[in-house]
């Protein structure tokens, strides 16, 4: 599934900065549309989410730090679109999570892989811990990456991922216990 990178009119920004606008979204597109579905359990949602995203980023291009990793820059506005997201009560209530990759139950999962099993747990993880976790083991960032997107210090984050996969390890095996 690809995101639409949304047309955008160019009057007094150089073209140049635009193209590179446009080129680095579409490279970031497919991470920022699985940790986005991580999210909202919908694809339509994840894909609503990520072209706010898109849009955000666009609106404030003028302030982005070239210096520092777009990446970065990008899933900041990415996590805080998804908590914005999360908080509209609507949104919630809207859907039943009926995703494979969504808050699992023992017969949802029993037919999938150890990885997705382990994602559709993490979907039950409180939202901070499962956008660290996500963040590190789907989209392999590092620590001190993690903690620049996220707003938070790097032991912060080893603390979430510590909790996390604490809370996922204890999930699995109770899953695998009443395989038995």
């Amino acid at each position: 599934m690809k995101v639409m990178v949304p047309c955008i009119e160019i009057k007094d920004v150089r073209v140049e900065r635009a193209e590179r606008f446009i080129k680095e979204i579409e490279a970031l597109q497919p991470s920022a549309l699985r940790l986005a579905q991580q999210f909202a359990r919908d694809g339509q949602d994840a894909l609503d989410i990520v072209q706010d995203s898109i849009l955000k980023a666009w609106k404030h291009w003028d302030e982005y730090d070239e210096t520092r990793p777009f990446s970065h820059w990008f899933f900041r506005i990415l996590k805080n679109t998804c908590l914005d997201w999360k908080r509209n009560a609507y949104q919630r209530l809207r859907r039943p999570l009926t995703s494979v990759r969504g808050t699992a139950t023992g017969e949802e999962i029993s037919d999938l892989s150890d990885t997705d099993v382990v994602l559709a747990l993490a979907g039950r993880l409180p939202l901070r811990q499962r956008m660290v976790f996500l963040l590190k083991y789907q989209e392999d960032l590092d620590v001190h990456d993690i903690a620049e997107i996220m707003d938070i210090s790097e032991d912060t984050v080893r603390v979430h991922l510590m909790k996390s996969r604490r809370r996922i390890r204890e999930w699995y095996l109770k899953m695998q216990e009443k395989k038995r």
